[in-house]
């Protein structure tokens, strides 16, 4: 459909060039182009001058052609289209980059050793018993926390691979998060204790 409005435009440009007297003109700039660049040479000043200035008194005036109204239509529907278009091919390799990176995902969550892990994880948290995060002892929280990190660091490395820039949280910034946990969990313990 865009190609075939594109033809159209091309046609009532056509059209509007001869209803506006423009054709003669064009036919000869269009020589002269034609004769400078078979010479070899880069276009004289002078005549990309002429162009510019029949380009713009064809501009102005094109208003006034009798097809103008069908031809801004046209021009109008195919920016409409050229947009939708545009719009559907972003939506596409969206949903195309998002089904890669779940595949890339269950990779890295399939691989023998991640599956190994996350077993023994869980098989760690059902043995403390407890019913929340909250419950959990140091150890399965460090255990948690360093899994996660592994798994982090896999993905990032799978999504650079797929050209994706990643930042990884630095070492600094984990540590600075664990002991802000920390110290909020003392403050609670204390304030629990004053009370």
């Amino acid at each position: 459909m865009i190609e075939k409005l594109k033809k159209e435009i091309d046609l009532e440009y056509s059209a509007a060039v001869e209803a506006m007297g423009f054709k003669e003109r064009c036919l000869n700039l269009r020589g002269e182009c034609l004769k400078s660049n078979s010479q070899d040479h880069l276009m004289h000043p002078v005549l990309m001058d002429r162009i510019e200035k029949l380009s713009d008194e064809f501009n102005k005036g094109l208003p006034n052609a009798p097809n103008y109204t069908s031809l801004k239509y046209k021009l109008d529907m195919l920016k409409e289209f050229s947009k939708a278009k545009s719009n559907l091919e972003k939506k596409s390799k969206g949903e195309e980059l998002k089904l890669d990176i779940n595949k890339k995902l269950k990779e890295v969550m399939d691989q023998p050793e991640m599956k190994k892990k996350m077993q023994a994880l869980k098989a760690e948290v059902q043995k403390s018993g407890a019913s929340s995060a909250a419950d959990l002892d140091d150890g399965t929280k460090q255990s948690i926390s360093k899994l996660k990190k592994e798994i982090e660091l896999e993905l990032a490395n799978v999504l650079k691979s797929m050209d994706l820039n990643v930042e990884i949280v630095r070492a600094k910034e984990l540590i600075d998060q664990d002991l802000k946990a920390k110290v909020e969990s003392l403050k609670e313990e204390t304030n629990k204790k004053i009370e």
